[in-house]
């Protein structure tokens, strides 16, 4: 079983998918409902990705990237620009 499919701002690596802005352009929308909806597509959409693999498959893909286990944004504070990885956080308010 394969884990490490990308999904911090739609499926990466994974043939065609949505893509959604960062994570730090989709906290600065401040909707939560937005949020949501997002993470809602990007999950039916590997669902189906993951379907398709483990179903039929005669063209021999890689099982790669077709888990169901994704790693998504990171939920910490963006405080300090020297870490470097702002843009896969919702931004250094604690209200996000």
């Amino acid at each position: 079983y394969n884990w490490r499919s990308n999904a911090i701002h739609g499926l990466a690596d994974n043939g065609v998918s949505t893509q959604f802005p960062q994570a730090i352009g989709l906290g600065a929308t401040w909707d939560p409902e937005k949020l949501f909806l997002a993470g809602m597509v990007i999950g039916v959409e590997q669902r189906a990705k993951h379907n398709i693999q483990t179903g039929y498959n005669d063209r021999n893909d890689s099982s790669m990237d077709h888990g169901l286990n994704l790693w998504g944004p990171n939920i910490n504070m963006f405080r300090d620009p020297r870490w470097g990885r702002g843009q896969e956080t919702y931004g250094e308010d604690p209200v996000l």
